[in-house]
């Protein structure tokens, strides 16, 4: 019999686990809310299953050891049997919870009530009974003169009483039921008769809710009666009358968050009795914000802030990096700190009454940069600059190059770079740091080097290169050449001039180009030929030069350099080379190279080299005398040599070895041109007029921007 009752309880047991097959996933325990209870016989009891995380549910089945003590029905509703003690028990899968039921024998129950009477006069009203049990008790009553509030409870419990007005003549009497268990209790109330000259006014009292309302009492009198409503918010129609009469009371809503209470005077000259209004106070209007949103930049700041309440309140930041400073009345400035780093990002104001809050939204900006452009690029001359700064906070500038000068204002979209000129023929990198709270961009500033070679010609900064030595031809071949050495002139050879010779001249007419008719062979001194008054204006413009039209071989080689690569200075180029170049005044000078004569040109960044010494000198040639080994590094260094190649005038060839003469631009006449003249007995001169005829010496030059020569 023992096996076949445990295969029972085991089968039981396995469809109560069964049961809960179809439970919700992620249920760690089940408990009750109760794990022992004492009941009284016939007295029932709720038991509620919590699950654990809270908010799951699941099927849960109900058992009792003792259903003859507690029995539990399938939603856990204990119900009390019989003296003893019983365990309930919730099952769901393989949790469950247990609650221990110990039942008792019901007592008898006791109540009473004090006062056990109450005698009202005519008009009735309220009155205070108490009311002891030791069990649940309920009131009853069949007249409709009277009511108890509340009606039932348990303990010790305070009741109020309302007698309604007698309306009529005679006494009315009634009793009132107080029932627990089998007890009883008994409250006797006597209601006097109403007089003739009796006024009442049913109900004496209104609770009136905030939002007011219209309401109905009864006047009682048997002779005219009046009526005075003191304060505005309760008005009564009609407010005097004859006899027995209905009052409509209308109540104005709230205005005010206090309740409010007044008493309305009925009087019909014999007696007067008080209507009682007690009207409930408002809800306070939410609190008014001037600002409900704050987005502030990293700067921080100050923000006004104007509250409206009915009621005190307070302020109070959630971060303390906002801070509050009263200003006057309501008005407070709310106060965000700077934010460098970035770590301030939101925060809020609380402001809050004993009914209402309200709430200002903070938010803080972290620093932001970028600039443009974020490399900036000078030639050896330097120059200023502007970068684009983007920004939502101050910002500084930093180089620790001494050639960048970074400035601006911290507050400014624009930084202003300055680059010095180069000293060195050495490029140079410095990096310009801009900060902005936590935040840094860089600007990368290159500055050309000084090209060692370069001359500059006007106020602008443009630049040339010289061609290394002076300008050949040969009638043969129609070829333009350069001398191979910078010191070398043809001299008496320019006396062969035609258009057969094969070897080399050096010394050409103005215009001799071959854009228009003449060529450097030409040499007749008429007014025929390239020499006429039609082809010399056609000629004149500094343009039509030897470089522009030719393409320009190398000695003796069929390498050249196209037309359009070379090119002769003007009269102002070449007198800006000689006294106005902001190096100094002094960078030309008369000397002889290897025994020829000429000038001496220096480039802006001349660095004399070791051990070969310069004197600035245009009266002499010897003063300054070179080696070709030291001329070589001369050269190197960048300085040009221009040899005293003479004039010719026809087929006659004057001052070689005395004088140069080196075309420039056009002249102001009509047959003319400007040339570069030097010599010993009357300087340096480029301004100096030349007839268009005199055949003079070329040395092309090329833009710095081009390949050199």
């Amino acid at each position: 019999m023992r096996s076949i009752k445990a295969i029972i309880v085991f089968a039981f047991l396995v469809i109560l686990l069964a049961s809960c097959n179809n439970t919700a996933e992620g249920i760690n325990s089940i408990s009750l809310n109760k794990t022992s209870l004492t009941i009284e016989e016939g007295d029932s009891y709720q038991l509620v299953v919590l699950f654990e995380p809270d908010g799951l549910e699941a099927t849960v089945t109900w058992e009792s050891s003792r259903e003859s003590v507690a029995s539990v029905s399938n939603t856990g509703k204990v119900k009390a049997a019989h003296e003893g003690t019983a365990t309930i028990t919730a099952f769901c899968g393989r949790l469950y919870a247990e609650c221990k039921v110990v039942v008792t024998k019901r007592g008898l129950a006791e109540i009473t009530v004090s006062p056990s009477s109450v005698s009202a006069p005519c008009e009735g009203g309220e009155y205070k009974v108490t009311v002891t049990s030791n069990t649940e008790w309920k009131a009853t009553t069949d007249a409709k003169w009277v009511s108890i509030s509340p009606s039932s409870g348990a303990g010790e419990t305070a009741v109020n009483l309302i007698v309604a007005a007698n309306e009529n003549f005679t006494e009315k009497s009634t009793n009132i039921s107080f029932m627990s268990g089998t007890s009883h209790a008994t409250l006797n109330v006597t209601l006097a008769a109403r007089t003739p000259e009796a006024l009442s006014v049913t109900p004496a009292t209104l609770d009136v809710p905030a939002e007011g309302g219209i309401y109905k009492v009864k006047v009682l009198s048997t002779i005219n009666w009046w009526a005075e409503a003191k304060q505005k918010w309760a008005k009564l129609s009609p407010l005097s009358g004859e006899g027995d009469q209905e009052v409509t009371v209308t109540v104005d809503p709230a205005d005010t968050t206090t309740s409010s209470e007044q008493k309305v005077r009925f009087s019909n000259g014999q007696k007067e009795v008080y209507l009682y209004i007690k009207r409930a106070a408002r809800e306070p209007k939410p609190i008014g914000l001037s600002i409900t949103e704050i987005n502030a930049p990293p700067i921080g700041g100050k923000y006004s802030l104007t509250v409206t309440s009915e009621l005190v309140y307070n302020m109070i930041p959630s971060q303390p990096w906002v801070t509050l400073e009263s200003v006057s009345g309501n008005t407070t400035n709310i106060v965000i700190a700077e934010n460098p780093d970035g770590t301030h990002t939101s925060a809020q104001v609380l402001v809050e009454t004993a009914e209402n809050k309200a709430y200002v939204n903070i938010i803080q900006q972290a620093p932001t940069l970028s600039v443009s452009p974020a490399i900036v690029s000078s030639t050896e001359d330097g120059g200023d600059f502007t970068v684009n700064i983007t920004h939502n906070y101050k910002w500084s500038a930093s180089c620790p190059a001494d050639w960048v000068i970074a400035s601006g204002s911290e507050q400014g979209s624009i930084m202003y770079i300055k680059v010095k000129k180069a000293t060195s023929s050495t490029a140079s990198s410095a990096i310009v740091t801009v900060k902005c709270g936590n935040k840094t961009q860089t600007v990368q500033v290159v500055r050309a080097g000084y090209d060692p070679k370069a001359f500059t010609i006007n106020s602008k900064g443009n630049k040339v290169y010289f061609a290394h030595a002076n300008l050949y031809y040969r009638a043969s071949d129609n070829k333009f050449s350069f001398a191979l050495y910078p010191y070398d002139s043809q001299g008496s050879s320019n006396t062969q001039i035609s258009s057969t010779y094969s070897g080399y001249i050096d010394l050409f007419g103005r215009g001799t180009s071959g854009y228009y008719k003449a060529l450097p062979c030409n040499y007749i001194n008429t007014l025929d030929g390239y020499c006429s008054v039609s082809n010399q204006k056609n000629m004149k413009g500094t343009n039509y030069d030897w470089g522009y039209y030719n393409n320009i071989y190398y000695y003796n080689s069929s390498k050249y350099d196209p037309k359009g690569t070379w090119t002769i200075l003007s009269s102002a180029e070449m007198e800006y080379i000689l006294w106005s170049r902001a190096s100094d005044s002094y960078r030309y000078l008369l000397c002889k190279v290897r025994g020829q004569n000429g000038l001496m040109l220096l480039p802006d960044h001349f660095e004399c080299p070791s051990g070969v010494s310069i004197t600035h000198s245009v009266n002499s040639y010897t003063t300054n005398q070179y080696t070709e080994s030291q001329w070589n590094q001369l050269e190197v260094a960048g300085a040009v040599f221009l040899p005293a190649a003479g004039k010719r005038t026809e087929k006659t060839v004057s001052d070689n070895g005395n004088a140069g003469y080196y075309w420039l631009d056009g002249g102001t006449g009509t047959y003319d041109g400007y040339i570069l003249k030097f010599d010993t007995s009357t300087g340096v001169h480029s301004n100096v007029q030349m007839d268009m005829c005199t055949g003079c010496a070329v040395r092309l030059v090329q833009s710095a921007d081009g390949p050199k020569g």
